[in-house]
């Protein structure tokens, strides 16, 4: 009789483990608890994340930039602004 009940024991512990693995890899649970993506299964989706990772920083790095030379002339534009009021002349 343990035997009996150690193996019906491991194959209830066998199922839980596969019906977690699909869970947390299903789509849908993942809209269930909120909008998180489910972890990659493959390479090709690793290198997917990380390609849109990648493009995602690119661009932000980019309007960085670009909000950084705006700052920097608009600065430079007071600062002139600035001295000429500055000048007794």
């Amino acid at each position: 009789m343990p035997a009996i009940e150690a193996l019906a024991f491991f194959a209830l512990l066998a199922f839980a483990f596969m019906l977690y693995r699909w869970l947390i890899h299903s789509k849908w649970f993942s809209r269930l608890i909120g909008g998180v993506k489910p972890l990659p299964e493959t390479v090709e989706e690793v290198l997917k994340d990380l390609h849109e990772s990648e493009q995602v920083a690119w661009q932000r790095a980019e309007d960085a930039r670009t909000t950084s030379v705006r700052e920097r002339k608009t600065a430079s534009t007071i600062q002139r602004q600035v001295r000429r009021k500055l000048t007794p002349f």
